[in-house]
């Protein structure tokens, strides 16, 4: 499943509340927003996976866009796989972080985090295209590297591992 690939349409047959503009006008009135994956990775040392990527300054978590005909589980999957060649047999949310628009992004946008475990001893190998460099680093040194928005869903995605309860986060656009 790529970007390319159409979305799904709703059948416009479906009839709108009485006092509606028509469906493509009030879909157009609609909130948009871009939403994404990462995944904190830990090593059994208690150090977290952090990447570099090639295309934009600061570190970040494995993740990305989540595509067309994608939930944003397949999509935390598919990226921490594609990016790092980790395969996660079990995904938990631990953070939702919502981004006001800014400089960045015109729209909103939502992000997913979820909490890959504990990995022994990984062997990560990078996606080249993507990513220039990894680390695995202690919580507050990942914390000097990563974006701000990205040490912030770090912090609480420890914190949702310990307490078992999803951390809700509003954040800068810097996602």
């Amino acid at each position: 499943m790529t970007s390319s690939d159409p979305a799904p349409q709703i059948p416009a047959s479906e009839p709108l509340p009485a006092g509606l503009p028509p469906r493509d006008e009030w879909l157009a009135t609609r909130l948009r927003a871009y939403a994404g994956t990462s995944v904190l990775v830990t090593d059994e040392q208690g150090l977290v996976l952090i990447v570099k990527p090639a295309y934009r300054a600061g570190w970040q978590f494995p993740g990305g866009v989540i595509d067309h005909n994608e939930d944003p589980i397949q999509c935390a999957r598919r990226e921490l796989l594609e990016e790092t060649a980790l395969e996660a047999t079990r995904l938990a949310l631990a953070v939702v972080t919502w981004s006001l628009p800014g400089p960045r992004l015109p729209h909103p946008s939502v992000n997913f985090t979820f909490d890959a475990g504990t990995f022994k001893a990984p062997d990560v190998r990078l996606q080249a295209d993507e990513l220039e460099a990894h680390m695995w680093a202690r919580p507050d040194e990942a914390a000097e590297l990563l974006l701000p928005s990205a040490m912030l869903r770090m912090t609480a995605a420890l914190e949702a591992r310990k307490t078992g309860t999803v951390q809700m986060l509003h954040s800068g656009d810097d996602c």
